[in-house]
């Protein structure tokens, strides 16, 4: 597979681009975080080429943005068939999209998930969010979602600055509480 520079990235995800936009601004950053994450779903889906070009299939695939320190060992749920297992934290009202593992076929789907998101802004008429978008797309593709409860990590922004996760006692009570609004159906 050749390697391609960010110009000819942009120029292969603007159609998408411009038809996203219409649908607004989640960042409100003048497009540029919404540009940036079309740019991970098209490198999403280079690695995923690149992962069913092999000739084995492996038992676990991992998926996780460069732009993360892991603060506990990451701990390898018993993986069942057709599920997606994501951090706890930083969920906003979705799934987050920087960690994510599964068994083989699971992994090819999360990983060719640039597919359908103009389907996504046709049918919800909303802006396009990496966190809203990715249980929607799982949905929509039959995989089952589940939380990995014990891993940690803390965001590295490109000056340096870390940005941890809220883990402490208040933090964990407060995605127990949403998790057991959403259980009963009085929050989505």
């Amino acid at each position: 597979m050749e390697l391609t520079d960010q110009h000819e990235v942009d120029q292969r995800i603007d159609s998408d681009f411009e038809f996203v936009k219409q649908f607004g601004d989640n960042w409100r950053d003048n497009f540029g975080s919404l540009k940036n994450l079309l740019r991970q779903f098209y490198s999403l889906n280079a690695v995923t080429r690149l992962l069913l070009a092999e000739k084995s299939k492996p038992d676990l695939v991992i998926f996780s943005r460069v732009d993360v320190r892991y603060e506990t060992p990451i701990e390898i749920p018993n993986l069942r068939p057709g599920t997606l297992y994501t951090p706890w934290f930083d969920k906003y009202h979705g799934l987050n999209d920087r960690f994510a593992l599964g068994d083989f076929e699971t992994m090819v789907v999360y990983g060719g998930r640039q597919s359908l998101i103009r389907q996504y802004c046709e049918e919800t008429k909303k802006p396009l969010g990496a966190e809203s978008y990715l249980p929607w797309y799982a949905k929509r593709e039959g995989l089952r979602t589940r939380d990995l409860r014990s891993m940690n990590f803390s965001r590295v922004r490109a000056n340096g600055v870390v940005r941890p996760i809220d883990a402490s006692l208040k933090g964990k009570l407060k995605y127990h509480f949403k998790e057991g609004l959403t259980a009963m159906g009085l929050r989505r």
